[in-house]
């Protein structure tokens, strides 16, 4: 049998999410094909300037497809996220609880990658 454009069986179906928190300013959500997923709310300018009372105020909208924080009128779509599409480059910070040799070792991978690229 010939594939099809309209052949129903092959499109995909972008994970929507069922639940979202933030933990150590990292910002985490769970979709709805059983992945979680993180990343640290400095990824987004608003968030990263937020307090941590105003980046604990994450609700889902648009039945699982966003997150909205209402308080600082920023939305994030979760395709977006998914794909790792982030308004802001990566900070070379550990957060707190990976400071020490955790951290150490994440900026040597970091700088071997930068000099391999």
């Amino acid at each position: 049998m010939p594939f099809t454009h309209r052949d129903k069986s092959c499109e995909s179906v972008e994970p929507l999410a069922i639940k979202a928190w933030i933990e150590n300013r990292m910002v985490f959500v769970e979709l709805t094909d059983g992945r979680i997923i993180g990343f640290p709310a400095n990824r987004f300018s608003l968030l990263k300037n937020a307090s941590d009372e105003e980046l604990s105020k994450v609700e889902l909208r648009l039945d699982g497809y966003a997150l909205r924080w209402d308080n600082l009128d920023e939305d994030i779509i979760i395709p977006g996220i998914v794909a790792g599409k982030f308004q802001l480059s990566p900070d070379r910070t550990c957060p707190g609880e990976f400071r020490g040799s955790f951290c150490a070792l994440c900026e040597i991978v970091g700088e071997l990658v930068e000099a391999l690229c």
